[in-house]
């Protein structure tokens, strides 16, 4: 954890200067509040018991904050901050408050799709993120439905093949599996084997 207590030193410095210079109220001071969050969500990931829960509440502290900054000086409906609320609807998820987190993730959302559109990579992100905690709330429906979204739009813009595309059909064979269709899993996970067939040759994946 070397490298993210670097991080979070780096961004706190960053803070402070930012705050004597520009003030609280400015979109740098922001997204490095936004950033360090992000740090503190991963130093949540890779530590235990009380680490945790302390890392956790200090990622969702500077979220919330990041999150109330850029509802102040940025437009209604701005990308950054429809960023904030995924995230903040992630740290939700990861202190297992799941209705706060479908609320903020829902509204990310439909903030995306209505200043992005729909067919947007960020959208597909944001899209994303619900879907995942939709499933691990055994809304396997809805899951479902968001991933095919998801998948439609990585297809349509970065292309079959593409890491994130590809993912998003895993994501997808994921959520099959949960909700206990196993052959359409197979399915999908099937497509994914095609795809490396044609990208690598099939003695490559074997």
């Amino acid at each position: 954890m070397g490298q993210l207590d670097e991080a979070v030193e780096a961004y706190e410095f960053a803070l402070q200067t930012y705050k004597a210079t520009v003030g609280e109220q400015h979109a740098s001071f922001a997204t490095t509040l936004y950033n360090l969050g992000l740090v503190y969500r991963a130093l949540a990931l890779a530590s235990s018991s009380l680490d945790r829960v302390t890392a956790l509440h200090r990622a969702l502290d500077c979220i919330q904050e990041s999150l109330k900054i850029r509802r102040e000086i940025l437009e209604p409906g701005h990308p950054d901050i429809a960023l904030s609320l995924s995230n903040l609807g992630v740290l939700y998820w990861q202190n297992k408050q799941p209705d706060k987190a479908f609320a903020v993730l829902a509204e990310a959302v439909e903030m995306l799709e209505r200043k992005t559109g729909p067919e947007s990579v960020l959208t597909a992100l944001v899209k994303n993120n619900l879907a995942y905690a939709r499933k691990e709330a055994r809304e396997y429906d809805d899951a479902i439905k968001l991933y095919k979204e998801v998948l439609s739009v990585r297809k349509q813009v970065l292309g079959t093949a593409h890491n994130e595309t590809i993912m998003a059909r895993h994501n997808l064979a994921e959520a099959y599996r949960s909700s206990g269709n196993e052959d359409k899993a197979v399915e999908v996970q099937n497509e994914i084997l095609d795809l490396f067939d044609a990208e690598l040759g099939p003695d490559e994946t074997k």
